[in-house]
């Protein structure tokens, strides 16, 4: 039973310890946790980014709670031209992660739904995107929603 900020300290970790450029991207991505647009994250590209956008607390018994977080996983890249290949490569590489003995909550975790993407910007220096939904279930005490 982890606090919510455990699970979203330690998805954090995870991601920054076992995301790798093995696809073609060329640098390790950052990680980052919270809600940020391209612009803020210039320099600091590739970047996988996270957000509890949802709290579900589904079932209650005792002080135990049956609780699910969904969380919105997106990530940037630069990409020069019109080839977008990268970005895909990026998210593929979350994906596998989430589904890896590498991510600590492998067995309570969930890809919510399909995954997206963008291209945005000048022709010249384009910044391709991705995003999708996750949702990891927790059992928790309802003392430590405050942790």
């Amino acid at each position: 039973m982890a606090s919510y900020n455990e699970i979203l300290s330690t998805l954090r970790q995870d991601m920054k310890d076992h995301i790798d450029p093995t696809n073609g991207y060329n640098y390790k991505p950052t990680i980052r946790h919270g809600v940020f647009a391209s612009t803020q994250l210039e320099g600091k590209l590739p970047a996988v980014c996270f957000e509890c956008y949802k709290e579900d607390f589904s079932e209650s018994i005792s002080n135990n709670i049956m609780a699910e977080m969904t969380i919105k996983v997106y990530g940037f890249i630069k990409n020069s031209g019109t080839n977008t290949d990268a970005v895909r490569s990026l998210a593929h590489d979350v994906v596998y992660f989430l589904y890896s003995s590498d991510n600590s909550q492998t067995n309570d975790t969930w890809i919510d739904n399909e995954i997206e993407y963008w291209e945005s910007g000048a022709i010249k220096q384009t910044i391709s995107s991705f995003v999708f939904d996750i949702r990891i279930k927790n059992d928790l005490l309802y003392t430590t929603l405050r942790d």
